[in-house]
């Protein structure tokens, strides 16, 4: 079997899963199996963008969420689970307790400004707690997220031929277009900052293309207004630059992090208590270097996605929210454990 064949009977096969998953919580099973299962667990949930409109062009697909979709996920989880601070389960686990099956916790990647200006506000007339999480160099300087810049770059190409490893690739062709968006996204995800932009200036270049954006991440000024209108919303750190912490030596690590922690600090008179590790990649040198910047915890991602009794509080799983509010129901049911596929930012 080819490695394409292979792929696409695995995504096909989870896209049915997905479908049974989702036919479950309908029927009301998932709560049943959940119960005869006596599983119990926190789930901890990702997002990223909560797009307005206007903006939505912008960012990434992959990246983002109409306001309509997250409000359907928001009402079921304060219909039918236990929204909870993420304070709250961190208590739990260092008072040696599993949180209640059902029980689950929303946060915030990137510091987007529709953060601010869309999906605080839901919570808010909910009364639902959250974690904000700032890569504080985005929000110091209003750079647009690498990957949003990548993607208005292939959207606004006017030439159509680049080289990828000295070969030509047609992007007129949605196959190849799809090949040359994932070979300078893993490029860019590897990269440092200064390299990011290198290669993002090249690009444009090459492709003839327009990547200007309007600001899509918070001010320090949002920041401090999401903090003062929302109290329940907390603010944790993402590293400074968005940086795979799990790639860097033992120095650059501590760096990064310390800068987050210390951005944060110095502009909302609170030092954080949580971190989130940018792109979920960790390493027992990021870990440690969270753990001696003073963080509480720290989130990352895995296919066991259950947070219970004994999980490391420097490398606390969650999942991505990007699903049908059907399938979100039934993953934070209690019926589920694990995961075959993740991703995160």
């Amino acid at each position: 079997m080819s490695t394409a064949a292979y792929y696409r009977r695995v995504s096909a096969a989870r896209a049915l899963r997905e479908t049974v998953q989702a036919a479950a919580h309908v029927a009301q099973l998932d709560s049943l199996l959940a119960a005869l299962r006596n599983q119990h667990g926190a789930v901890i949930l990702t997002y990223h963008s909560v797009a307005r409109a206007e903006s939505a062009d912008y960012i990434d697909h992959t990246m983002r969420m109409t306001s309509a979709h997250f409000e359907r996920q928001v009402a079921l989880l304060a219909r039918q689970r236990r929204v909870i601070s993420l304070s709250e389960i961190v208590e739990t686990l260092v008072g040696g307790k599993t949180p209640p099956r059902g029980s689950v916790a929303i946060t915030f990647d990137d510091g987007y400004l529709d953060t601010l200006e869309v999906a605080a506000p839901v919570l808010g007339s909910l009364g639902l707690p959250a974690v904000v999480f700032l890569p504080t160099a985005y929000i110091d300087t209003g750079e647009t997220h690498w990957l949003d810049a990548l993607w208005n770059i292939f959207r606004t190409a006017c030439r159509r031929v680049i080289m990828i490893d000295d070969q030509p690739v047609d992007c007129r062709r949605g196959a190849a277009v799809a090949r040359a968006y994932a070979a300078y996204k893993a490029q860019l995800l590897s990269a440092t900052p200064t390299e990011r932009r290198a290669i993002l200036c090249r690009l444009a270049a090459e492709l003839r293309a327009d990547p200007t954006t309007p600001r899509l991440t918070m001010t320090w000024k949002d920041v401090r207004q999401l903090a003062s209108r929302y109290p329940r919303m907390a603010v944790g750190g993402h590293s400074r630059g968005h940086t795979d912490l799990a790639a860097l030596p033992r120095a650059l690590c501590v760096q990064e992090v310390t800068a987050c922690r210390d951005d944060i600090k110095a502009a909302t008179g609170k030092e954080p208590a949580f971190l989130s590790y940018p792109y979920n990649r960790t390493s027992a040198i990021a870990r440690e270097a969270v753990a001696g910047a003073g963080f509480v915890a720290a989130l990352s991602s895995a296919d066991e996605f259950v947070v219970a009794q004994g999980c490391d509080l420097m490398n606390l799983p969650r999942i991505d929210a990007s699903v049908s509010a059907a399938l979100l129901g039934y993953l934070t049911s209690g019926a589920a454990r694990r995961l075959s596929w993740r991703r995160g930012m």
